[in-house]
């Protein structure tokens, strides 16, 4: 999927952003944490998205020091640009 996203802490802390680069960013959904990859699936293209994602549906006990504290909920604002499928080779 193609997107732009601004993910944040709880209290509205930045960690990471799309929206400050100039091109979105395509990410696999098989890779994605449960969370991204359970809301992404209910969006179609087009579509924005506020995800709350609570630590055991993001990077639970490990967080992502130093910015994302082990246990920490996330909110990802999400905007769902493009649907990329993998193409079939003959």
């Amino acid at each position: 999927v193609k997107v732009h996203y601004n993910g944040t802490l709880i209290d509205g802390t930045v960690f990471d952003s799309t929206l400050k680069k100039s091109e979105p960013t395509t990410l696999i959904v098989s890779e994605m944490s449960k969370c991204w990859t359970e809301g992404i699936q209910q969006m179609k293209a087009g579509g924005k998205s506020r995800l709350i994602c609570p630590s055991n549906l993001a990077y639970r006990d490990k967080g992502m020091p130093p910015l994302i504290k082990p246990g920490a909920t996330l909110v990802f604002d999400i905007d769902l640009l493009e649907v990329v499928t993998k193409q079939s080779t003959p």
